[in-house]
């Protein structure tokens, strides 16, 4: 019982103090490529309010690799790009409030649009991983993306 009694106390003095998380974020430099992975974690923007978030695969139609195709076919993609620029709380922490955002809809077939954005911010699709192979379920995803200001 004796050991019982410190450990209460110091478990009562430990949720009775404040605790906010701090968010660490992955970033990038604005015209570099980076990846993210499949609802992955996010990649800030640097110097921007912009958090990039791959949400969805909406369709893979690519040719697999180990197959020849007539047409090399597409695969679409979203990235939800959060905006903090008008709070207080950037970079976002657990208390931070979404305030707006927009969903970029990129391709990889250059037949289809394969950059996005919303006046302020471009995203680029410069690759999306792996390759289709055939009567495999593609597994995995992660986008390789340039993200330039305007």
């Amino acid at each position: 019982m004796g050991r019982l009694v410190p450990l209460l106390l110091l478990l009562t003095a430990c949720s009775a103090t404040p605790h906010h998380p701090t968010v660490e974020l992955l970033k990038a430099k604005p015209g570099e490529e980076f990846t993210l992975a499949l609802e992955g974690d996010p990649v800030s923007i640097e110097g921007t309010p912009y958090l990039l978030t791959f949400t969805r695969v909406i369709e893979d139609s690519r040719c697999a690799s180990d197959v020849t195709c007539v047409w090399a076919g597409n695969a679409r993609i979203n990235i939800f790009v959060s905006d903090f620029s008008q709070t207080d709380n950037w970079p976002p922490g657990s208390n931070s409030v979404e305030i707006g955002g927009f969903i970029a809809t990129l391709n990889t077939s250059p037949r289809f649009p394969t950059e996005g954005g919303d006046g302020h911010l471009m995203l680029e699709l410069r690759r999306l991983a792996p390759e289709p192979k055939s009567g495999e379920q593609t597994r995995g995803y992660a986008v390789t993306l340039v993200a330039t200001l305007k």
